[in-house]
């Protein structure tokens, strides 16, 4: 936590409850996306006196702090993760929603391509989606 405190003031922002509120939802989820709404949710159950207008700037404020990263997923919702330095992508469910994640990273193969067409690759994307194991076994 003391890190991700020091991300916040070297950005020039304050600690504050409701950050570190919000920080602890991320830390203690067992989910890896979460909404804006789901982040309200958590943090307002312990918190009586947060207003999902706080927790959407917060969120905003921890991106800009490089501490959690916003994606936006094909279906229009901001997602956000706990930004842990690891590069990876998403596998996402079309029918629970479930994401996982996985360190697979096709750059490497598409680094060739790139150079055959003089383009410099600075950052990409890439989300799977299908069905996880369980969705997919009650399908059948």
């Amino acid at each position: 936590m003391e890190i991700l405190e020091h991300q916040l003031k070297s950005k020039g922002y304050k600690i504050t409850k409701h950050r570190m509120a919000i920080l602890n939802v991320f830390i203690g989820s067992d989910e890896h996306l979460l909404t804006a709404a789901e982040v309200y949710n958590r943090v307002s159950s312990k918190e009586n006196n947060i207003n999902f207008s706080t927790v959407y700037r917060n969120l905003e404020v921890l991106t800009d702090a490089n501490i959690i990263k916003r994606l936006n997923l094909d279906n229009g919702i901001n997602y956000y993760e706990l930004n842990q330095g690891v590069h990876h992508h998403h596998l996402i469910c079309l029918e629970c929603g479930n994401a996982e994640t996985t360190k697979y990273c096709p750059l490497a193969d598409l680094k060739a391509l790139a150079q055959h067409n003089d383009f410099l690759p600075i950052d990409h994307k890439l989300e799977i989606y299908g069905y996880c194991k369980n969705c997919n076994n009650s399908k059948g």
